[in-house]
């Protein structure tokens, strides 16, 4: 399988993680955050449910945004365009997954976390141009 497959495949993983996550009910949602609940609260105290929450949303969004642009650039694209491409798909996505959590059960979309996530996706794939400019 071609590096190109292999980058486009674990995007597409991440979007159906992303779908899965978004498909749970607010008390499943929870349930899932509190994995990570005695680390977060011993760092941050208080609001430890949201600093999991929004967490998730900026780590799994520089995820995809990291693996998208490496499956676009090998394309012949510029970098400008690849990133721009990138970042764009990456809103676009966010976007509709804040729409699709309207129809579950407790959850909200919400624009400041579309935000979130594309900021997750341009640092995600500022980092992927990093190792791309180090290590080819």
């Amino acid at each position: 399988m071609s590096k190109i497959n292999k980058w486009l495949l674990l995007s597409i993983v991440i979007m159906v993680m992303i779908f899965w996550f978004s498909h749970d009910t607010s008390s499943s949602s929870l349930e899932k955050s509190s994995f990570f609940q005695p680390l977060f609260e011993w760092l941050f105290h208080e609001h430890t449910q949201f600093v999991v929450r929004k967490l998730a949303h900026f780590s799994i969004y520089a995820a995809l945004g990291f693996c998208l642009f490496r499956a676009i650039l090998p394309f012949g694209v510029r970098l400008s365009s690849c990133f721009w491409l990138t970042w764009i798909f990456c809103f676009l996505y966010s976007c509709s997954d804040e729409i699709h959590q309207l129809f579950i059960a407790g959850r909200a979309g919400q624009f400041a976390d579309v935000l979130l996530d594309s900021t997750g996706a341009g640092i995600g794939i500022l980092v992927s141009l990093i190792f791309i400019k180090k290590w080819g």
